[in-house]
């Protein structure tokens, strides 16, 4: 299987397990509205938006060591038709994620250039910052910044604390209730889970529950700030409700004029979400602030390990019905099934001759199978003639059931093509070139392997 069919498999198994775990989410959202588990929310969402992004490189992990490397092959020899499908599809999907990141990077060089303007704050907003990082907890200088090009505060990118202010009148009080928020949203690493969320959308760009996910991310991210900083102010948390209006009205008032293209780059939700917050923060002030500590790590907890069993069912559900396509695979589900199939062909032949052995005998084109291979060994028919187009099937049992073999076709020039499968095995080869064949048998485990059943050539005329 090449690279590219392998990522665009596991971006599928991490988008269903990801939605299921996100909608799983949305199921519990009047949960997430008592102020106790707020922030069992947002934490939780943030390992949702992980396991969107951290499935893909564990699984491509998991089929390199896990299965490609013990088995040297990964869920059958793909089919022509199969390859071509998943290679159209791995095509779409990177054009898609390259256009879509090179957008977003597009929307920071312009973003970038606005922000090129921007001057030093005067010294009673250094001042008024550096007291609101004490109270945040944040040890690092911050550096303030007025910029005119911009309409609502903005943290940058970086990994030392940069804010950018609009060209607006403040009060001192209004200045560090802004860099306090700013500062909340850079010690949780909020601005790092936003520039993620971005690499998120443009690997799932198809997708439309990302998009969803990381709408909410943006807004809880809002919600747990306003609670953390709502948390340090005390009775004054009606004041940061009045700076947040504020700064909205701001935003309202100016939009239509200044040279800020896209506010939702940097996370401004709008009105209708800056009146929830604040409708949130008078609901904090008249009820007091309650933080359950138990809930977020207990819920958090229980996501993760039910994330790791969603992504697990999904890659197993996916590894399924790709190798029902790939190797053609069915079981005979009734045992008369099976014998009215070995009552069709009598032929008899000679079987079970080990590799080491030289001499291999003729055998007919259709036959009965019944052979014991030794622990890490192999064995064989006798050769038999087919010719370029032909199929030749095989339906054998394996006992023990549970252990994986090797079983195909060897061509006298040694080259073999085969399925790796267990248990009641029903598989087809097409011949490639005309020539002469035997049934082949691979055991590659330390227990001995009995398989009884037959093989049929059908002429391609």
């Amino acid at each position: 299987m090449m690279m590219m069919e392998k990522i665009i498999i596991w971006v599928l198994i991490a988008a269903l397990s990801g939605s299921l775990m996100y909608y799983l989410w949305k199921a519990f959202s009047r949960l997430w509205e008592k102020e106790e588990y707020l922030c069992a929310a947002y934490t939780i969402l943030h390992l949702i938006a992980g396991m969107y992004l951290l499935v893909i490189p564990v699984g491509m992990i998991y089929m390199h060591w896990i299965v490609l490397v013990p088995h040297s092959v990964s869920w059958g020899e793909t089919p022509s038709e199969v390859k071509i499908v998943l290679g159209i599809l791995s095509l779409i999907w990177l054009i898609g994620a390259v256009v879509r990141l090179c957008g977003y990077v597009r929307l920071y060089k312009v973003h970038g250039r606005l922000l090129e303007d921007a001057v030093p704050a005067p010294a009673w907003m250094q001042s008024a910052a550096a007291e609101a990082a004490q109270i945040v907890g944040i040890q690092r200088k911050v550096s303030v910044y007025l910029c005119e090009n911009i309409l609502t505060a903005e943290l940058g990118t970086g990994l030392t604390p940069r804010i950018y202010l609009p060209d607006a009148e403040y009060t001192e009080q209004q200045v560090k209730i802004i860099i306090m928020h700013e500062l909340t949203h850079y010690r949780y690493g909020d601005h790092l889970i936003r520039m993620l969320s971005v690499l998120m959308e443009s690997v799932y760009w198809f997708h439309p529950a990302v998009r969803k996910l990381n709408g909410e991310v943006i807004h809880w991210d809002e919600l747990h700030c306003d609670f953390c900083v709502c948390e340090k102010m005390g009775e004054q948390c009606t004041e940061y409700a009045r700076t947040l209006y504020y700064m909205c009205e701001f935003y309202v008032s100016h939009k239509g004029n200044a040279s800020e293209k896209e506010p939702a780059l940097i996370g401004f939700e709008g009105e209708g979400k800056v009146e929830e917050r604040v409708r949130k923060i008078l609901q904090y002030h008249k009820n007091g602030l309650q933080r359950s500590k138990w809930a977020v790590w207990m819920l958090a907890v229980l996501y993760l390990a039910a994330g790791g069993v969603t992504a697990l069912a999904a890659q197993d559900g996916v590894e399924h019905i790709y190798g029902e396509i790939t190797d053609r695979y069915i079981v005979a589900t009734e045992v008369e099934e099976a014998e009215m199939y070995l009552e069709i062909y009598t032929y008899t032949t000679d079987i079970l001759i080990e590799t080491d052995e030289t001499a291999l005998p003729q055998a007919a084109s259709s036959g009965v199978i019944s052979v014991t291979v030794s622990g890490n060994s192999d064995a064989e028919t006798g050769y038999f003639r087919a010719s370029k187009g032909d199929i030749v099937s095989l339906l054998v049992s394996c006992d023990p059931s549970n252990i994986s073999i090797n079983v195909g076709l060897k061509k006298s020039d040694k080259s073999v093509q085969y399925v790796y499968s267990s248990g009641d095995i029903y598989s087809s080869f097409e011949i490639a070139s005309t020539g002469y064949y035997t049934v082949y048998f691979q055991n590659d485990t330390s227990a001995e392997v009995e398989i009884t059943g037959y093989y049929s050539t059908a002429s391609a005329e």
